[in-house]
């Protein structure tokens, strides 16, 4: 099922096609792709155009470095989510401060009962 979003990447990849020349028209399709976490999209893309030419193309350089600038935006992308997982507690955390707790009650509950039947 193709999604509002892909219409608009394929749109904007066409346009980026269409004027390779342009940088603003690949910092657009960029921009959507990251927004969309279509980043993998758009590196498939700029791979199998860049493998369809000949190795002395002119173009197939523009591709390399364009390739590069999506491999560089996916590892942001990776670094900012993983910044924000580390940010919020996980649930390993929280089940251990849990079982913490829950050690901690037993222990006092064991203290007790031993005051309790010495007395």
């Amino acid at each position: 099922m193709t999604t509002p979003e892909d219409a608009v990447e394929q749109a904007l990849w066409e346009r980026t096609v269409a004027r390779p020349d342009e940088d603003a028209v690949h910092a657009a399709y960029l921009e959507h792709c990251v927004r969309a976490g279509q980043l993998p999209l758009a590196a498939r893309r700029h791979r199998e155009r860049r493998d369809a030419l000949p190795a002395g193309d002119p173009s197939r350089a523009r591709l390399e470095k364009r390739l590069g600038a999506v491999a560089l935006l996916a590892i942001r992308d990776l670094d900012a989510r993983r910044e924000a997982r580390a940010a919020e507690p996980g649930r390993r955390r929280q089940a251990a401060l849990l079982l913490l707790a829950l050690m901690l009650v037993a222990a006092l509950a064991a203290l007790v009962v031993t005051a309790l039947l010495r007395s």
